[in-house]
């Protein structure tokens, strides 16, 4: 017998829903999201914030031409929060110039989309990442294969601070 069900980091409705079904109404999310109709009690970090936070730090670091890799327009909840968040906090420092480069959060995609982002904008100087993982991955990879370094050419930042992120050395 199960008295609850615990859902974390999940997307997919059909998952969800499935869970729900089999388990009935004792169920969390987690950093979990679901448009149905069927209402759950959630967990959520805040993503808004923790953006913000990220391009508040280039920001004050001198930094006015940031870019942004990580996300579609059309992505998770959690990401088009960290979307938004560039966006509204590079406004509410006069700065309107986006930088923004179409990428899921694979690496491979983010890689490219990294060495499309700097082949048109080469005087960023530094990019924000919608998670540390593509920060450390595919960003300061494909910043390195165009002779860039990190962090005396281009900063990067990214969100989650994920263990390898605080070991990483570019």
């Amino acid at each position: 017998v199960v008295d609850g069900v615990i859902v974390l980091g999940a997307f997919l409705q059909e998952t969800i829903t499935d869970i729900y079904h089999r388990a009935g109404q004792n169920i969390v999310l987690i950093d979990s999201y679901t448009p149905s109709e069927i209402a759950f009690d959630s967990i959520l970090i805040d993503n808004r914030q923790g953006a913000a936070y990220a391009v508040n730090h280039l920001i004050e670091n001198g930094h006015r031409k940031i870019g942004l890799l990580g996300s579609h327009e059309d992505d998770y909840p959690s990401i088009i929060q960290r979307r938004e968040s560039y966006i509204h906090t590079l406004a509410r420092h006069g700065i309107h110039d986006l930088y923004i480069e179409e990428s899921s959060l694979n690496y491979d995609v983010a890689y490219d989309a990294t060495l499309r982002l700097m082949t048109k904008h080469p005087d960023i100087t530094a990019i924000s990442t919608c998670n540390d993982q593509i920060a450390i991955n595919s960003v300061i990879p494909a910043l390195d294969s165009l002779g860039y370094s990190v962090p005396d050419d281009i900063s990067i930042i990214g969100i989650d601070n994920i263990e390898a992120a605080q070991t990483h050395t570019p």
